[in-house]
């Protein structure tokens, strides 16, 4: 068994050789190889939720319960090897402290991907805008470019917002050509579509009142500890349903969902009243009232 070992090492080894050896390597298969010889499998995308039988997740809670283990198993931190994900980074000050950078964590990757494919989806719905009307357009953005820019959002809501510009962008070309008038037909409305952060917030603030409000067992990672106001005035915002906000100053944290999605908790329990009587459809409408009433790109001010 060891010589085996030995030498299917050394076969392989010796076909890496004449590959990189080639006339046909470009800059591409080249890192790839390099990249395969280091021992690097970086997923760059989020996959379909399908379970281990192949049936893919229906409800909420398999749903969960699967991006959960998912992003679980890419947090992980194993025994660290060079030129992997993880990067360690000693710093040459004084203290000489270690760093870690993750950089699967970043979602550089997964929204280069979907913005990929949904820009190929926006080129594909101009070549037949012309012979469609504006319903059957915006049924072709519903169906098969809306998908991939709201797709597992609040995973990766924390990546920067050159990011999510770029996501932005592709919707403002597929609403233009939805919105194109037909010199034949009459005149129509712009789509009344709301900016893509605009429902990611509202989607934040419902899962957050399902986790804190509702007390679904599967988001019972998400909760965080009410808020214990030591004064009450004009400056300091008071309900009973306000939470405590982590106290992080990167920027990365502060887009995360929890760092995020807490703020917002608090500036609508103070806005809303009887939060705790009310179900998942009247917060939706009661958050998309508020994220109304506020600017896109909302900036949110650390307390």
């Amino acid at each position: 068994m060891v010589v085996s070992n030995k030498w299917a090492m050394k076969k392989w080894e010796e076909d890496q050789r004449r590959r990189l050896r080639g006339p046909s390597v470009g800059n591409k298969i080249w890192w790839s190889l390099v990249m395969e010889k280091q021992g690097i499998s970086r997923q760059d995308s989020i996959p379909p939720l399908t379970k281990q039988d192949g049936t893919a997740a229906v409800s909420s809670k398999e749903k969960a319960q699967l991006l959960a283990n998912l992003l679980y198993a890419k947090m992980k931190m194993g025994e660290w090897k060079g030129g992997c994900g993880l990067v360690a980074y000693l710093s040459h000050s004084r203290k000489a402290s270690r760093f870690w950078e993750w950089r699967e964590l970043r979602f550089d990757g997964h929204i280069k991907h979907i913005a990929k494919k949904a820009s190929h989806r926006v080129s594909a719905l101009r070549r037949v805008a012309s012979f469609l009307d504006r319903g059957r357009k915006l049924l072709l953005y519903k169906a098969q470019i809306w998908p991939y820019l709201e797709y597992a959002a609040l995973s990766w809501m924390s990546c920067a917002a050159s990011n999510t510009r770029r996501l932005d962008s592709i919707q403002r070309r597929a609403l233009r050509l939805v919105d194109s008038a037909d010199p034949l037909a009459q005149p129509e409305p712009a789509s009344p579509f709301d900016s893509l952060e605009h429902r990611r917030d509202v989607a934040a603030l419902v899962v957050f009142h399902k986790a804190q409000v509702q007390g679904v067992p599967h988001l019972a990672g998400l909760r965080q500890p009410p808020r214990v106001t030591t004064q009450s005035t004009r400056m300091v915002l008071t309900s009973g349903d306000a939470v405590e906000v982590p106290r992080s100053r990167a920027s990365q944290y502060q887009r995360t969902f929890v760092g995020h999605v807490s703020r917002m908790w608090n500036i609508f329990t103070a806005a809303v009243p009887h939060i705790q009587e009310m179900n998942s459809q009247s917060v939706k409408l009661a958050a998309n009232r508020l994220r109304l009433s506020k600017p896109t790109p909302l900036t949110l001010v650390i307390p």
